[in-house]
């Protein structure tokens, strides 16, 4: 579901060369509001079923053998929050996360890696296996990515994961499923 609000203002790269009186009229990005299902609060990971549609498991995620005593002084990396946005100028999704919860412990951070699984066939709610889209070096968070892979019309779900220096995998973040407008979709956005 697109949320009906849209922010030209504070967006990372600018206005893209739009002249201010037309982004009055021409959103650069809208929200995308996503709620989950009860079960998807209750079993986040597993098989899920949402609306008729089947979540493909998430990639396991291996735990290293040996580990650095260092390793010892702080918790696993933490369960990371998700947040999506529509842009508009230039097509793409946004992505943002944070830590979850905050930790008194957080470990020195590595990198996060970014999944997605789109519908195999538009509406069908079946759902190709995760791909992984990208592995990005750890910065302090939030974090912000912006995806132009995406098909218009399709359902896509979105999960990211982070890796500290150790090795070791946090938690996916919880999946967030949504439908990317298609073009004739777009137009009718304040």
């Amino acid at each position: 579901m697109v949320k009906k609000e849209c922010d030209t203002e504070g967006l990372v790269g600018g206005n893209y060369g739009v002249k201010k009186e037309e982004q009055q009229e021409q959103p650069i990005a809208t929200e995308i509001k996503v709620e989950p299902s009860d079960e998807e609060e209750r079993f986040p990971h597993e098989h899920l079923k949402q609306e008729g549609s089947a979540y493909p498991p998430l990639p396991a995620m291996l735990f290293p053998s040996v580990l650095n005593i260092g390793a010892a002084s702080f918790n696993i990396p933490p369960r990371l929050s998700l947040q999506l946005l529509l842009v508009c100028k230039p097509p793409g999704l946004s992505m943002l996360w944070n830590v979850e919860e905050t930790d008194p412990s957080p470990p020195p951070m590595e990198s996060y890696s970014v999944y997605m699984a789109v519908e195999k066939d538009k509406g069908s709610g079946v759902f190709e296996a995760w791909k992984m889209l990208g592995v990005f070096k750890a910065i302090p968070l939030p974090m912000c990515v912006t995806i132009s892979q995406v098909k218009p019309g399709f359902r896509a779900c979105f999960a990211v994961v982070g890796k500290d220096t150790y090795g070791r995998y946090g938690p996916f973040s919880k999946i967030m499923p949504v439908i990317i407008p298609d073009q004739s979709d777009r137009n009718i956005l304040p």
